[in-house]
């Protein structure tokens, strides 16, 4: 969505390929049939994949960084979703080789930083007039780089989690309806709050 015809046909007929190919390896994983003893190679398909992605979306950071794309979408969404990339190839590797608990301390700083990032790009994609929104969304990007930074007591986190859980549902129930003004598209704030959603549960599990 944020390579928009004609110009950039090529980078989007490029992405939309490997839309295909998730969904084809997603479809593959969901019909099952690994065991603990051939997980690596039941992984493997999966780890390649998500490389390949993760090469292509540094490329057009860079890219977007020197001013020959000219995209929709700012350097730092394509490196906060090839950070994510590059977490899910590092779990499944782990995964792969029978480690599967979870540090709380990289969990609170990687998703501290998604979640900064999330409010940051909400903040951007408002529109102008929803100054209180806007408002609220740069101080929620604050308060995440200093937990990412400090780490902070296991209720600060939570707390700061269940609130900006409450402010995403709240938002993505104003775009629907709509009551709040923005160009956020309706997959970007479904996916947005399901990696809180996601966030919380790690935590949960580090417990």
């Amino acid at each position: 969505m944020h390579m928009p015809s004609p110009d950039l046909d090529t980078q989007r007929a490029q992405v939309m390929q490997f839309q295909n190919d998730f969904a084809a390896r997603l479809k593959a994983v969901q019909a099952g049939g690994a065991t603990s003893g051939d997980l690596a190679s039941f992984n493997r398909p999966t780890i390649e994949l998500v490389r390949r992605f993760l090469d292509v979306k540094r490329q057009m950071e860079k890219e977007q960084e020197a001013g020959r794309l000219k995209s929709l979408a700012w350097p730092t969404f394509f490196e906060h979703v090839a950070l994510e990339g590059e977490r899910f190839a590092n779990r499944l590797e782990k995964f792969s080789g029978g480690k599967v608990e979870m540090d709380r301390g990289e969990v609170v700083s990687f998703w501290s930083r998604i979640m900064a990032d999330h409010a940051d790009f909400i903040a951007h994609l408002l529109d102008p007039e929803e100054k209180a929104l806007v408002e609220k969304a740069m101080q929620t990007a604050g308060t995440w780089r200093a937990v990412k930074s400090g780490g902070g007591p296991k209720d600060t986190v939570k707390d700061s989690l269940d609130s900006f859980i409450t402010f995403k549902k709240t938002a993505q129930a104003g775009l629907e309806a709509g009551q709040v003004k923005s160009i956020i598209h309706p997959l970007l704030a479904d996916h947005v709050l399901r990696e809180a959603l996601k966030f919380s549960d790690e935590l949960k599990r580090t417990a």
